[in-house]
């Protein structure tokens, strides 16, 4: 659904996922590393409420132009 890829990691980034409920089920979003820098300046990832990522209230990008892919069932964000 949707694709967000980090071109700047001067400094950390931080992207945060909108809360599911306001997405609903099924949604799905990428993020990217697409500079090659995620193993010296991470990336980490959010949901924008109080909403978990896998049970964690983040997850990390951490390997070169890695990247992640999270969905929804509604209530909560998971990593696949």
């Amino acid at each position: 659904d949707y694709l967000i890829g980090v071109t700047s990691l001067s400094y950390a980034a931080s992207v945060g996922l909108p809360r599911p409920k306001d997405v609903g089920p099924c949604k799905t979003y990428i993020v990217k590393d697409e500079v090659g820098g995620s193993s010296t300046t991470s990336i980490t990832v959010r949901s924008v409420g109080e909403e978990n990522i896998d049970g964690a209230s983040s997850s990390t990008i951490n390997n070169n132009y890695s990247s992640k892919s999270f969905y929804t069932d509604g209530a909560n964000w998971f990593v696949y």
